[in-house]
């Protein structure tokens, strides 16, 4: 899926995710594979694989405070 780096964050991250919590996810894509697919195809493997709502962002969606509360709290995931 082109994925260069994934990162976990918000309630999980922090571990204070409640039952009905979704798992946010910050990916930056290898160049040339950010796509409509690739995006979706990512989603759906996190969703089927943890059984949870997935809300996936691209690094390059996000910005301003978002973005520096986001980096401050995200957890690197090894691909």
């Amino acid at each position: 899926m082109g994925v260069e780096t994934i990162h976990l964050f918000g309630s999980v991250a922090r571990d204070e995710a409640k039952k009905n919590s979704d798992i946010d996810f910050l990916v930056k894509f290898k160049p040339g594979k950010k796509n409509f697919d690739n995006f979706m195809n990512l989603t759906f493997l996190l969703e089927d694989l943890f059984k949870v709502k997935v809300d996936l962002l691209t690094v390059d969606s996000i910005s301003g405070s978002i973005k520096n509360s986001v980096e401050s709290e995200s957890v690197l995931i090894e691909v």
